[in-house]
C-alpha cells in the first residue's frame, strides 16, 4: 500500500544517511488500495479512521446531535455555565446542560472572549509546514500513500519531522501562485513531482481577531525559519540522492496545519480543561501548552476520554 516511488524516497534517505522508516497509518487495511493518494482529499472506501465514530456511539447510546447549528456565546449564570446560545437555520436557540465543553478549535475564542475569557487567542501555533518537489525520471508520489513514510530523528533535537506528501494539482496551483506568476508553468509538472514536507514546531506568536475580513496574524518567527529552512536542505539531499536534479527542485511557500494553543492549559483552562467559569471546558487542540509539529489526531481524542472520564465522576 506504501508505493514504490515512496519506497524508493525511503532507501534514497536512508543511503544519504539519514534514518527513514514506515510510519503507523490510521487506515483500515481491508478496505484500502494501492495507487490510490485520495487520504488528504476524502476516502471513497471508508478506509481512513475518521472521528465520526464517536459520535455514532454517542448518539447510539442517547446523544442527541444537533447538526448546521452556531454556538456564538456561553450562557452562564451565578458563575457557572448552563448552557449555550447560538443560531439555526437563521433562527435563536438555547441548549442546556450541566456544564459546557468548547471543542471548536479557534473557534473557541470569540465565545470565550464573550464570556468574559479575554485572555483566549492571544498567541498561537500552527505547525508551520514547507513542500519541496523535485523530478524524478521514472517515478512520481502522485498515487502513492502520503505520509506513509518518513522520520522522527529531527523531532527532539530539531524541532521537525519529515514525510512524503506533496500537494494535489489545485492546493499546486493556489500555492505556484502565492510564490509568484513567474512559478505558475511548473504546474505543467503537477503529476511529475515527487514531494516531500517538513513540519516544525513553531513558536507561540500572533493574535486571534475578532474581526471577520482579518480573523488572525501569524509571522513565521527566525526560529521557525531556522527550522524550516534546515528541513527543505536535508528534503533536497534526499530527492537529490532519488535522481532528481537540483534544478528540477521547487520549495513552495510555508504553510500551516493544525493551529493551536489558543487556549493553553495553565493560561486559559487547568488540568481539568477547565476554564475559571464552573462547568466551561475547552477540549481540543486549543488547549495543547506548545506546539506538537506533528498530527494532534490522537492526543486530542485521549484528551477527550479523559475529560469524559472526569466529567462522569464530577458532574451530578
Amino acid at each position: 500500500l506504501i508505493g514504490k516511488a515512496t519506497f524508493r524516497l525511503l532507501e534514497a534517505a536512508n543511503d544519504a544517511g539519514y534514518h527513514w522508516d514506515k510510519i503507523e497509518r490510521f487506515v483500515d487495511t481491508k478496505k484500502c488500495v494501492q495507487d490510490c493518494a485520495d487520504c488528504m482529499l476524502g476516502c471513497k472506501r471508508g478506509a481512513k479512521w475518521t472521528s465520526r465514530v464517536y459520535g455514532d456511539e454517542a448518539v447510539a447510546n442517547g446523544a442527541d446531535l444537533v447538526l448546521n447549528t452556531k454556538v456564538t456565546k456561553v450562557i452562564t449564570y451565578g458563575g457557572k455555565a448552563i448552557g449555550v446560545e447560538g443560531s439555526r437555520f437563521g433562527r435563536k436557540v438555547n441548549y442546556y446542560g450541566k456544564s459546557v465543553v468548547l471543542s471548536g478549535g479557534v473557534g473557541d475564542v470569540s465565545i470565550l472572549r464573550k464570556t468574559g475569557i479575554e485572555e483566549a487567542g492571544k498567541e498561537f501555533s500552527c505547525d508551520w509546514l514547507q513542500f519541496v518537489g523535485g523530478i524524478i525520471p521514472g517515478m512520481n508520489t502522485s498515487k502513492d500513500q502520503p505520509m506513509s513514510v518518513g522520520t522522527m530523528e529531527h523531532y527532539e533535537s530539531d524541532g521537525f519531522v519529515i514525510v512524503p506528501v506533496f500537494p494535489n494539482w489545485s492546493q499546486l496551483g493556489v500555492m505556484l501562485a502565492f510564490k509568484g506568476l513567474s512559478h505558475i508553468p511548473k504546474l505543467a509538472n503537477a503529476f511529475k513531482y515527487t514531494g516531500i514536507m517538513v513540519k516544525v514546531r513553531d513558536e507561540l506568536k500572533g493574535t486571534i481577531y475578532n474581526n471577520p475580513i482579518i480573523p488572525f496574524s501569524k509571522p513565521v518567527t527566525r526560529e521557525d525559519q531556522l527550522k524550516l529552512d534546515k528541513g527543505v536542505g536535508i528534503i533536497k539531499k534526499v530527492l537529490m540522492k532519488a535522481g532528481a536534479p537540483e534544478d528540477s527542485i521547487v520549495a513552495l511557500n510555508p504553510s500551516g496545519a493544525h493551529p493551536c494553543c489558543t487556549c493553553r492549559i495553565g493560561e486559559v483552562v487547568d488540568t481539568n480543561l477547565e476554564t475559571k467559569i464552573k462547568g466551561l471546558y475547552c477540549c481540543d487542540a486549543s488547549v495543547l501548552p506548545s506546539s506538537m509539529g506533528i498530527p494532534v489526531v490522537w492526543t486530542a481524542v485521549a484528551l477527550g476520554k479523559r475529560l469524559s472520564n472526569h466529567l462522569a465522576k464530577t458532574v451530578k
